[in-house]
């Protein structure tokens, strides 16, 4: 017995021992993100969806003697860039540019075309054009979804070459958004 209280005296001598001569030693580290800006014209984001919603005039009489207006209301252009960021928003001229009875853009079917133009504001005095054209929309991003209402006219003009006795008749354009940042 004595044997074993040596024994565990000299034990617990050792670790109180070693505890006394322990140390440690520390270094640092940097932890980073680089951030540059950015701009997003597509997908899901709080508050909605990004992107361009369709303009649709709706349907009307083949007699086109009086302006006809319309908007693609409050889903617009919905953007998205990050806080303090400038940035612009072009509309191309379409797929049939200077192809309708007025100069401009045109929507087509099977050949026939019907123009029309689109504006950035609700009175159509200032028409949206392409980047770097003075007809641009510029903005500065709050990194949250920011929405542009096209506004949109299909002016008086004669369609006397449209044959409309099969009915209805549904005409066309693809216009691309572009932004740059």
């Amino acid at each position: 017995m004595k044997k074993l209280l040596q024994m565990t005296a000299m034990a617990s001598a050792c670790l109180i021992g070693n505890a006394a001569l322990a140390a440690t030693v520390s270094d640092t580290f940097e932890v980073r993100i680089t951030l540059e800006s950015a701009c997003e014209i597509s997908g899901t984001v709080a508050g909605g969806s990004l992107g361009a919603s369709d303009l649709n005039f709706g349907t009307h009489p083949g007699l086109l003697d009086a302006n006809i207006d319309a908007d693609n209301g409050s889903d617009g252009i919905a953007v998205r860039c990050s806080n303090g960021t400038s940035y612009s928003i072009g509309l191309d001229e379409g797929s049939n540019v200077d192809d309708g009875p007025v100069a401009g853009r045109a929507m087509e079917n099977d050949g026939n075309f019907v123009s029309y133009e689109l504006f950035q504001d609700g009175a159509r005095n200032s028409r949206w054009g392409a980047l770097n054209s003075g007809e641009e929309v510029n903005a500065v991003g709050t990194g949250a979804r920011q929405v542009f209402s096209v506004f949109g006219r299909v002016p008086p003009q004669s369609l006397n070459a449209v044959d409309l006795s099969a009915g209805t008749t549904t005409f066309t354009d693809t216009i691309t958004a572009t932004v740059e940042f």
